[in-house]
């Protein structure tokens, strides 16, 4: 699949699962059956909100179901439609059978999230590449009569490719009228290029990875730093523990031994590393790194 600006379903679509293969990266799982990969378990409860871990004839398989079924109390359903795809056969079965892995509390997911930016992204880049176009066009040429109009396209022709255009009739320049372009900017492109910045750092953020937002600012105190490390973890957090009660309740129902972690980048995801004795985090084109003290700050500062 190829970039194309016009074709925005496909642009969001290829985004969004350059994102998940990213994130499927979050958590690190030990001890799961082999009929279980941790990328298919990740991809099933980040896409679809919850995936059910059920026993099927030999084989503990993690199913992408429809929940159905009478409510409890809580207005939760009680059974689950799943659809074995090796075997092409689909059963309905109660929720105590099996153990229901939720991502988060809502069962969302976090697809739909990352769908919200990465169309967000898409539309504004499709923003810079119009104004790109339109920055091409500084003049307008109009012709009153179709010969006028196919002459002035092979004078334009000739210029492109590198050829010496002459034009032999005086009628020509009589019936064609050059005008300056009506099309302007009313954004620039620096403005474009931040938001697209903070776009994609609001997303990074909402899926706990530090990113600065504010691309005016090359430095972050630590006031900031710990502000912004508040919206990283509700929702990682959340998905976190989902899994932790989830891991336990398969043990117990199956007799295994299973085990997660953060993963990848997550495990380092704890920004209070180092910020004691008024250090600074400095922030340039998108990357933090930590500085030891404001006085290093101060000398590094040109005079």
């Amino acid at each position: 699949m190829i970039y194309q600006y016009k074709d925005k379903r496909n642009n969001v679509n290829l985004a969004n699962e350059y994102t998940l293969a990213k994130t499927l990266s979050m958590f690190d799982y030990t001890g799961l059956p082999d009929t279980i990969p941790e990328k298919e378990l990740e991809r099933i409860l980040q896409e679809n909100g919850y995936a059910f871990i059920y026993q099927w004839d030999n084989d503990i398989i993690a199913f992408n179901g429809s929940l159905s079924g009478d409510v409890d109390y809580y207005n939760n359903q009680t059974e689950i439609n799943i659809t074995n795809n090796k075997t092409r056969k689909n059963k309905t079965v109660p929720l105590n059978e099996g153990v229901l892995i939720l991502n988060d509390d809502y069962k969302l997911g976090i697809l739909k999230l990352i769908n919200k930016y990465n169309t967000l992204i898409n539309e504004n880049e499709i923003s810079i590449v119009m104004a790109n176009f339109n920055n091409r066009v500084q003049k307008i040429l109009s012709a009153s009569d179709d010969n006028t109009k196919e002459s002035a396209k092979q004078y334009l022709d000739k210029v492109i490719a590198g050829e010496l255009a002459i034009i032999g009739e005086s009628p020509f320049l009589e019936d064609l009228k050059v005008q300056g372009s009506s099309v302007s900017n009313a954004q620039s492109f620096s403005d474009m290029i931040e938001l697209n910045q903070y776009f994609k750092a609001s997303l990074l953020n909402e899926l706990g990875i530090q990113a600065n937002t504010n691309n005016k600012k090359e430095r972050l105190i630590n006031a900031e730093v710990e502000q912004n490390k508040e919206l990283l973890y509700p929702l990682v957090n959340n998905m976190y523990n989902n899994r932790i009660e989830a891991v336990q309740a398969i043990n117990d129902k199956f007799g295994l031994n299973v085990s997660v972690e953060y993963g990848s980048v997550w495990k380092d995801r704890n920004v209070e590393k180092g910020l004691e004795n008024g250090n600074t985090i400095e922030v340039l084109e998108d990357e933090t790194r930590l500085v030891e003290s404001d006085s290093e700050i101060r000398n590094s500062e040109p005079e």
